[in-house]
Formats: structure tokens, C-alpha cells, sequence
């Protein structure tokens, strides 16, 4: 019997050393690779796939194709808010805003991926790399952000609603609308991972939002004033920048708010060819009785080849930051008090 054993062993022994080496030999090239099925299902995870010369940069690149798969989506519904809200200048400011709320968003559901397989294509020199994301995990704290800012929502528009002072009920109300946007960028991003692509429907829609806010706006009464350089210019740029934010401009007439500029600068000479100004704008908001409800100020410097160019560069510079900032800075002296 034992010599049948022995027997036995020997003979199986080549068998089993060639199953061992089969498990571990190289398949070759992963399906993954290409974009072909793998181990993760759509249905249960999100993927990226990088290359590189290392297999660091391959790891890099595939998370930054994963995250593609947001940023493109979010894209879209900041591109909507935007027309929405500023169908004009002030859109610059607005996408900007938007792109670094996207950015933060993204970073953190990616937190969540892990590079789950990689390859290295010897005959190339080239590296792969698989970046996974389980949707489950995603979806969650999406949604568990998307409950967030429509409780915060709710808060800052029942803070709008017992306010008395207009002003600040517009800042409450102008809170509400960011969060909104906020909560449309985020619901983007849940679309992308929630297999129904419906996301959790909103209680508000931006527009209704954003209906309220430009009616509150249109209720108050705001007279330009402007004083120091070029004021005539300035105080044309408040009247714009105020019309453009919703606000009703009165010019010469009693009005609940006063919004003062002043443009001012320092002739620095010329120095290597160029004519230098330094100054700054300043913007002081008061309310009828003439209390000061906010204080700001912008520094202003600008050079030419000729003076004359150098001082027409910092009256532009100036109307500029009032059409860009203005309404932005009313609402945070509302925030202020």
C-alpha cells in the first residue's frame, strides 16, 4: 500500500507543480486596459483608467479619468445657473465660483476611490492602472450632503422671512440661493453615481429661488453717489451695477440706502518708460438715517506709457471692480449686521 502511495505521488507531483505555476502565470494583457469588462461592474462601481511612464503617473491619471466623469456633468449645471442668474458681465465672477465649488466637491467623493488593479506592459515600458469607486459609498454622501443644504436652506429662509430690515432679508435670501446652487452641483454629481440618474428632487427650484431674490431686490431703493476722480464715470458704473443686481436706482432722490465711491490715486511718475498711479477705490454703504452699514476698499494701480492712458487704465479698473463686486459687496454689509 505505501509503495502505491509513493507511486501515486510521483506520478501526481509534475501535476500539481504545473497547477501551481498556471494560478500564478500572467494572463496577459487585462481586459480593463482597453475598456473592455473586469472584475468591477458598471452597476457597482465607477472606473478611471491612467497610463504612464511610472506607475505613480498611471495611478494619477487614472483617478483624473474617474473624476472626468463629475466634472463633466457639474460643467452642465453650472453652465444653467449661470444663465440663469448672470446672463451678462457678471458671469465671469459667477463660473469662476462655481468651478472652485465643483473642484472641492469632487475631491471629496474621491476619497473614496482606490486604485484596484494595475499592469505594467513590459514590451511598451508603459505602465496601467484601474481607479475604482464603489457607487454605494458615493451615493450616500451625496445624499447625505444634498440633506444638509436643504435644511440649511430651510433655516436661512425662515431667517429671511422674520427679518424686518429689507436688506437683510435679502442676504438671507441670497444665502438660500447659494446653497441651492451649491445643492444642484452636488446633485449632478449624484446623477452621475445613482444608477436611476434621478438623484433626490428638490423641495425649490433655482429659478423660484432666484424669483424671490431679484423681488426683494427690486424693492429698495439705492442712490449713487460718487466723489474724488473721474465721477461722473463712477457714479454711471454704481447706477449699472445697481440695476444689474435688481436693486432700484435713484439718482437726486430720497432713497432707503446711499451707496458712496470714491476714486482716488497718487501720480507716481515716470519710472523706466512708464507712468505709474496708486490709489484705491473705496465703497461706503448708508441707510437713510446715515449710519454706515458697510465699509470697503479696493486698491487701484495701473501704468502706461502716457499719463493720460495710465489714468483712463484706472478709471476702467474701477468701474470694473464696481460692476463685478458690487452686488456681492451690498449683500455681505446686509450679512454684517
Amino acid at each position: 500500500m505505501k509503495r502505491i502511495n509513493k507511486h501515486l505521488v510521483v506520478l501526481l507531483l509534475p501535476l500539481l507543480i504545473s497547477a501551481c505555476v498556471a494560478a500564478t502565470k500572467t494572463t496577459g494583457r487585462p481586459g480593463w486596459v482597453d475598456g473592455g469588462p473586469g472584475r468591477y461592474s458598471a452597476g457597482l462601481y465607477l472606473t478611471g483608467v491612467g497610463s504612464g511612464d511610472t506607475l505613480d503617473e498611471a495611478q494619477d491619471r487614472a483617478r483624473a479619468d474617474l473624476a472626468k466623469i463629475f466634472r463633466v456633468e457639474v460643467r452642465e449645471e453650472s453652465r444653467f445657473v449661470e444663465r440663469v442668474e448672470r446672463p451678462s458681465q457678471g458671469a465671469t465672477r459667477h463660473s469662476s465660483a462655481a468651478s472652485s465649488s465643483v473642484r472641492t466637491r469632487t475631491e471629496g467623493v474621491l476619497s473614496g476611490v482606490t486604485i484596484a488593479e494595475s499592469w505594467h506592459d513590459r514590451a511598451a515600458r508603459r505602465y496601467y492602472a484601474l481607479a475604482v469607486l464603489e457607487r454605494r459609498k458615493a451615493e450616500t454622501a451625496l445624499a447625505e450632503k444634498i440633506h444638509a443644504l436643504d435644511e440649511v436652506t430651510q433655516r436661512y429662509l425662515a431667517s429671511a422671512e422674520s427679518e424686518n430690515d429689507m436688506l437683510r432679508k435679502i442676504a438671507w435670501t441670497a444665502r438660500a440661493v447659494a446653497a441651492q446652487e451649491e445643492r444642484g452641483r452636488t446633485q449632478s454629481m449624484l446623477r452621475v453615481v445613482d444608477q436611476t440618474g434621478l438623484g433626490i428632487p428638490a423641495p425649490w427650484t433655482h429659478q423660484q429661488l432666484q424669483t424671490r431674490l431679484t423681488g426683494l431686490a427690486g424693492r429698495i431703493t439705492v442712490a449713487p453717489v460718487a466723489s474724488g476722480r473721474a465721477p461722473g464715470v463712477v457714479e454711471q458704473a454704481l447706477a449699472g451695477a445697481l440695476a444689474e443686481a435688481g436693486f432700484l436706482a435713484r439718482s437726486g432722490g430720497a432713497a432707503a440706502y446711499v451707496v458712496e465711491a470714491k476714486l482716488s490715486w497718487r501720480d507716481l511718475g515716470l519710472r523706466e518708460g512708464w507712468y505709474w498711479l496708486a490709489g484705491s477705490l473705496d465703497l461706503v454703504l448708508r441707510d437713510a438715517a446715515g449710519a454706515v452699514r458697510g465699509r470697503r476698499s479696493w486698491p487701484i494701480k495701473e501704468s502706461a506709457t502716457r499719463r493720460e492712458l495710465a489714468r483712463q487704465r484706472a478709471v476702467a479698473a474701477a468701474t470694473a471692480l464696481i460692476r463685478s463686486g458690487l452686488r456681492d459687496t451690498l449683500l455681505e454689509f446686509a450679512g454684517a449686521h
